[in-house]
């Protein structure tokens, strides 16, 4: 299915709320949905459509064309390059024009809290902070200017394959939203100012982040894995705990034990196949894994699906 099918299907049973023709969503998360639109033609939309949903905020980032956020009688005109957060109650909504291009994150405040908790938490995504953003007052809108990590992993999740990245796309859901929890804690005052190395950190955080996901049959070192980036084991900790939120070995184990959930979805691998290709050559220690990850051991998630 292209990006641009007048198609919209959701991950699990759950209905997606956005009912948005030219565009493909899927729900990534409890409680999350991402839209992604493509640069062939596709007719005007507006989200959402049908009844408005309750407590539904929209995150999206424009890579061409434009958009419009309305917040009330008032339209704000988003152009390429900008990101913005919009609260879609009341009179709150967004239209696609035909030249748009770009990602949208639909978001329930209230089932993520419920039972995306402890995910959350793990990845270090202030709660409070993460719905000062999403259920602001004011007006509801909010552009996203100076924020460039939440546009930058929104243009990572246009850019990845739905068939091949099912976890790494709710590991960048989950970043994007703790970086939405950034702002909230700025906003409230709390945040650290940001380190003088900061644009180096990223570099190496990414750099990371690319080889860690390139063969997950083969895991990497941390010190093969710091040479590959040109750098120490000790500053590829830093940087990436910093840039990321949670140490990389957290974020390595779990966006291996996500891809596997995903493969586990076709029942003709089996379990030991599965652990094979995210790097497990122990059944048991991948079992062990997993269910730590995601509450279940892969039998049981398999038998849940």
């Amino acid at each position: 299915m292209s990006r641009t099918d007048a198609v919209c299907h959701a991950r699990r049973a759950m209905a997606c709320p956005c009912g948005g023709p030219a565009s493909s969503c899927a729900e990534v998360l409890d409680g999350v949905w991402l839209l992604l639109v493509g640069r062939a033609p596709h007719s005007r939309v507006t989200l959402p459509q049908g009844p408005r949903p309750l407590h539904m905020v929209a995150v999206s980032h424009c890579r061409r064309g434009i958009c419009l956020a309305w917040h009330g009688e008032v339209n704000e005109v988003i152009c390429p390059g900008e990101s913005f957060a919009l609260r879609l109650a009341g009179q709150g909504r967004v239209d696609l024009e035909t030249d748009f291009e770009g990602a949208i994150v639909l978001v329930n405040p209230d089932r993520l809290a419920g039972a995306s908790r402890s995910s959350l938490e793990e990845f270090d995504v202030d709660l409070e902070g993460l719905g000062s953003v999403l259920r602001g007052g004011g007006s509801g809108f909010r552009r996203l200017e100076g924020v460039p990590r939440v546009a930058h992993v929104l243009v990572e999740l246009m850019d990845s394959s739905a068939g091949e990245r099912g976890g790494y796309r709710r590991l960048k859901v989950i970043e994007l939203l703790r970086e939405l929890s950034v702002v909230g804690r700025a906003n409230a005052g709390s945040e650290e100012p940001r380190s003088v190395g900061r644009a180096n950190h990223e570099r190496v955080a990414y750099r990371a982040q690319a080889i860690m996901t390139g063969n997950l049959e083969t895991p990497v070192t941390i010190p093969a894995l710091a040479r590959a980036c040109e750098t120490s084991p000790t500053v590829l900790k830093q940087a990436f705990h910093e840039v990321i939120g949670v140490p990389v070995y957290t974020w390595y184990r779990s966006y291996r034990i996500h891809e596997a959930a995903r493969l586990l979805e076709d029942r003709e691998r089996s379990i030991a196949d599965v652990a094979a290709e995210v790097g497990y050559s122990n059944p048991s220690k991948f079992t062990k894994a997993f269910a730590a990850c995601m509450g279940k051991t892969p039998s049981q998630w398999r038998a849940s699906l």
